[in-house]
């Protein structure tokens, strides 16, 4: 991606990607900021392993060379359940539909090692606990100076990205392709991304007179605006209107039940 012009800040992958060792490595080799999910069982070591060849017995055949090393590894959440209240930050992560969506992060240096590398990698460990209780494990290559709420500020900007696929395939048909040629594949994900890309448009450009409005509510006014017309345009406004009063009505609920969590 640099080597065609693409710029980016650093790197975000879920679990998937985050539990391959040869991925962040290689990543880290390259000189790439990486933020990336782990599983729970990730292991890792809080201090330095320092694995190293072990010394020759003195006994026939060849000496060892496969680096080895004394400490044992914690899973990552058997760390989270050492910690104890005071140990974790309430963090503000990004705006919602409901609000500043926050939670507590934990943050501490760690180290991975494979088995076979000279030495550890050192990188950043980040546990972040929503107020709904559900946990995620994030480790990142970050430079140390970057403060805990930056680092978990960009933990939660993956979400943007799966929400661009979810409007993607549900609103835009990103995933209704019948193709068999990579060729014709770029082509049909270029249109989905132009179609994406005027949505957003749209959203912002009308942002102000209508603040819910969504992927779908614009597709719903094409369909009504563009030649084929099975619906009036009165119809499709109050459609779009009433899944407005729902959505509305979502946020006010949740925040209510944020508010209650805080208040106990």
């Amino acid at each position: 991606q640099r080597e065609i012009g693409t710029r980016f800040s650093y790197v975000c992958a879920d679990g998937l990607y985050g539990n391959s060792g040869q991925f962040v490595r290689r990543l880290d080799d390259m000189g790439e900021t990486f933020v990336v999910h782990v599983h729970a069982d990730q292991l890792v070591f809080l201090q330095d392993p320092g694995p190293r060849a072990p010394e020759h017995s003195g006994a026939k055949g060849r000496p060892p060379v496969r680096p080895a090393s004394g400490a044992t590894p914690l899973r990552v959440d058997e760390l989270e359940k050492r910690l104890r209240r005071r140990d974790w930050r309430r963090v503000v992560l990004r705006d919602s539909t409901e609000g500043e969506l926050e939670a507590f992060v934990y943050r501490r240096t760690v180290w991975l090692w494979d088995g076979e590398e000279d030495r550890a990698m050192e990188w950043s460990l980040l546990i972040r606990k929503d107020l709904s209780g559900e946990i995620k494990y994030c480790l990142s290559n970050v430079d140390k100076a970057v403060e805990t709420e930056r680092l978990a500020s960009m933990e939660a900007q993956r979400y943007w990205i799966e929400r661009s696929l979810e409007d993607g395939k549900g609103t835009v048909g990103m995933d209704e392709y019948q193709v068999r040629g990579w060729t014709a594949w770029h082509h049909h994900m270029a249109m989905a991304m132009m179609a994406l890309l005027f949505v957003l448009k749209q959203k912002i450009i009308h942002e102000g007179a209508e603040p819910m409005l969504s992927a779908n509510d614009i597709r719903c006014l094409l369909a009504f605006l563009l030649p084929r017309k099975d619906r009036t345009f009165k119809e499709v406004l109050r459609q779009m209107q009433v899944r407005h009063n729902k959505r509305k009505a979502a946020s006010e609920s949740k925040a209510r039940r944020k508010a209650l969590h805080l208040y106990l």
